[in-house]
């Protein structure tokens, strides 16, 4: 939409869209920084383990109940996912074909409705299982997470870097 809406001289049309040059320029700015962005939170992210990663998101002063969220939800998707694969092979041992027909639909539906039954029923089971087990809606880490010198310099570091490559975005 951008190399299409941005103003500019035209590079080349398809059809009665004109593409400009500088359209064409600031898409593929956003399009780089944002996948510069996103590399570089899945490469920091991706050497945790999820309780360090909710201990984390904890000191960062995230509220307790969207951390307690999103560790379940991470912890019990692929629960919800093997459940899902478990009920399309009974779907396929059955006989089911799915085509662009009224009963494919339907029977889309069902497996939805029932994926949302058993994972409600599920997720009341282990909410109970916890309390049982004296849960108080807060996880507790037996690591105590503090500064250190490497820690501090690397810091240091990625904040300089961060400041040059706003000054050099800016100058230019």
């Amino acid at each position: 939409v951008l190399p299409v809406t941005h103003g500019g001289g035209p590079v080349f049309d398809i059809g009665p869209l004109t593409l400009s040059r500088p359209g064409i320029i600031l898409s593929a700015q956003i399009t780089l920084k944002s996948n510069a962005i996103l590399l570089s939170v899945i490469a920091l992210i991706s050497s945790m383990s999820l309780v360090t990663l909710g201990h984390a998101l904890s000191h960062l002063k995230i509220p307790e109940k969207i951390v307690f969220l999103f560790l379940m939800t991470v912890r019990y998707i692929f629960v919800i996912e093997s459940e899902y694969q478990r009920l399309v092979r009974a779907m396929k041992i059955r006989g089911f074909r799915p085509g662009t027909n009224i009963h494919t639909y339907k029977t889309y539906a069902y497996l939805i409705g029932i994926i949302f039954l058993r994972a409600s029923a599920m997720a009341q089971r282990v909410h109970q299982a916890m309390m049982c087990r004296g849960f108080s809606g807060k996880f507790y880490s037996l690591y105590k997470f503090s500064s250190t010198r490497q820690s501090w310099i690397f810091s240091t570091v990625m904040t300089g870097s961060l400041i040059g490559l706003i000054f050099l975005e800016t100058a230019l």
